[in-house]
């Protein structure tokens, strides 16, 4: 990374680790949540359609559900069969903005849901802000803070054996 890049991976981070987050832990199972916000990086078109089938399957147990992914750059030629965010969204040190952000940001979702493995600010910075009751991410140790659960799978970018993981330990 460059010296600017530095700068603005600091900025973003600084700004994550300033969101405040009540220490009451409201944990609720998918059985029970009514509404679920899920984010994910849309990066693998494989795990793009595990992750929307996934949503398709509690759409139809009753569960309002809100998918949201974060794209790098978006590709004119892709219809996404998802409400995303890209580079674009983002500010010059990579907060995202716009308005389906902030609505995922103020929705008290029942439970959020963050399929991103790795290291994804943007992402972060959504579930760091999240009026979330309870929070839930996949093997991401340097951000243990924003979440009140966190499941670490064998396999990082495998979508199925996340949901497998989720469902074993939230139903």
């Amino acid at each position: 990374m460059d010296f600017i890049e530095n700068i603005k991976s600091f900025i973003i981070t600084q700004l994550i680790r300033n969101k405040k987050r009540d220490n009451k832990l409201r944990f609720t199972d998918i059985e029970r949540a009514n509404s679920i916000g899920i984010i994910f990086k849309a990066d693998n078109p494989n795990n793009n359609e595990v992750i929307v089938n996934f949503a398709n399957q509690l759409k139809h147990n009753n569960k309002d559900i809100q998918l949201l992914a974060y794209i790098n750059k978006r590709d004119e030629h892709i219809n996404y069969p998802f409400p995303f965010i890209s580079n674009k969204e983002l500010t010059w040190y990579g907060k995202p903005g716009g308005g389906t952000v902030g609505y995922f940001i103020r929705n008290p979702f029942d439970i959020l849901i963050n399929f991103t493995t790795n290291k994804c600010s943007p992402l972060n910075y959504i579930v760091a802000s999240s009026a979330a009751k309870f929070r839930v991410g996949f093997n991401q140790s340097e951000a243990l803070d924003y979440y009140d659960f966190m499941l670490v799978g064998r396999e990082n970018d495998n979508a199925t054996n996340l949901i497998d993981n989720l469902n074993k330990y939230l139903h």
